[in-house]
């Protein structure tokens, strides 16, 4: 995970190449291990913000490395996992949602094998579950996406034309009702309704959504039981403590 203007030179070539060197080099030590599964091409290379000296998890770089990385993965016959489909943004705004379904899209049509780590906000600045069941969701639209459709008699249906003829929609039809669920991704977050009936339901926003979701899912699973004992978590708190101390004193 080379950072261009900050591990590596700041452009695009210079950061592959530095990112390149890694892998490769990291490749080789799992073989002098003699470890011969999970090989592959990791597409994590980012951006330093040059203003904020942050790096950034949500600029248009990371859509070009990611789907050069593709390529040099294809290059090396490595399946090939993309720090893509992140944001930079601190709230669940559209900026977070277009950088992500703009790096993600061009990383799913390129073929790639996995992408980043989910419900992270702020570049890794933090994380949420909120933004945690937000991506659940558009990762299963994009997986909707990615089945594609099957051409065949059966799915054409040109013998459902009488039916259409005859009852002016199809929807009520045997065959509606046989393929809806493999023909339509629906989604329970995502706004599909009218006006009217938004305003009904005291215009629920999908933040609100998703933290409802979060607190029926948090229902059925805490508390849960633990799994360090009352000495450890006693030891733990009082490293967190002592950090707390001595960065107030910095």
């Amino acid at each position: 995970m080379v950072v261009g203007g900050l591990t590596a030179p700041i452009t695009i070539a210079g950061t592959l190449v530095w990112q390149n060197a890694d892998v490769l080099a990291s490749l080789y030590i799992l073989h002098l291990f003699g470890d011969s599964k999970g090989y592959g091409y990791s597409g994590g290379a980012h951006t330093v913000h040059p203003k904020e000296a942050l790096t950034s998890f949500g600029s248009p770089n990371q859509a070009l490395l990611v789907l050069a990385e593709k390529q040099m993965g294809d290059r090396y016959n490595f399946p090939v996992y993309g720090s893509i489909g992140l944001s930079d943004a601190l709230w669940p705004d559209f900026q977070l949602g277009y950088e992500k379904g703009f790096g993600s899209a061009f990383a799913a049509v390129a073929g790639l094998s996995g992408i980043g780590n989910q419900s992270h906000i702020g570049a890794e600045q933090g994380a949420n579950l909120e933004q945690m069941v937000l991506d659940n969701e558009w990762i299963s639209r994009m997986n909707y996406f990615l089945k594609g459709f099957e051409i065949n008699a059966e799915t054409i249906a040109l013998d459902l034309l009488p039916y259409i003829e005859e009852n002016a929609e199809c929807l009520s039809s045997e065959h509606s009702i046989k393929y809806y669920r493999q023909s339509f991704w629906d989604s329970e977050l995502f706004c599909v309704t009218t006006w009217d009936r938004w305003s009904r339901e005291n215009h629920e926003h999908i933040w609100q959504k998703a933290r409802r979701r979060v607190d029926e899912i948090l229902s059925r699973t805490m508390p849960l039981d633990p799994v360090l004992d009352e000495d450890k978590l006693k030891e733990i708190d009082k490293i967190v403590k002592t950090a707390y101390v001595y960065a107030e004193n910095l």
